[in-house]
């Protein structure tokens, strides 16, 4: 033990105070909300995943990766269209083709498929431009 370590102990100790130990929580509590750092959905990163992109708009979309597995392509109003054979890391950005509107993402998993359903959302809210597939099989939307 480190004589800072001793000399905390012993102040711990002197103070008259004690320590408790509680059980883990094993479970997500009632309270628990969705924060940013937590995915919003997982996929299994060491099998083959793609993602089917369901545009619910009446805008014609753009989609693209940065990280260049494909060139930009377009999406017609209310159509939906799969990406196969991709890998993670995977930054998807999907925008309006008329940039005065803003665009929400609902995503799901089933079976290593994502789907992210693009809504559109009113004008003065802010709206997402952005999936990303981690290496760890989380999902995040920006």
């Amino acid at each position: 033990m480190s004589w800072k370590s001793f000399v905390a102990a012993s102040l711990f100790l002197s103070a008259g105070l004690s320590i408790r130990m509680l059980p883990a929580i094993s479970a997500p509590v009632p309270t628990m909300t969705v924060a940013a750092w937590q995915p919003i959905a997982r996929i299994n990163p060491t099998k083959p995943f793609q993602v089917q992109i369901i545009n619910k708009t009446r805008l014609g979309l753009e989609y693209s990766s940065t990280t260049n597995e494909f060139p930009p392509r377009k999406l017609a109003a209310n159509a939906t269209t799969t990406l196969k054979q991709l890998s993670a890391p995977i930054y998807l950005l999907i925008s309006p083709l008329d940039g005065r509107f803003n665009l929400k993402y609902t995503v799901s998993t089933r079976d290593n498929l994502v789907v992210v359903t693009v809504t559109q959302l009113p004008d003065s809210n802010p709206g997402n431009t952005t999936v990303n597939v981690q290496e760890t099989g989380g999902i995040f939307v920006y």
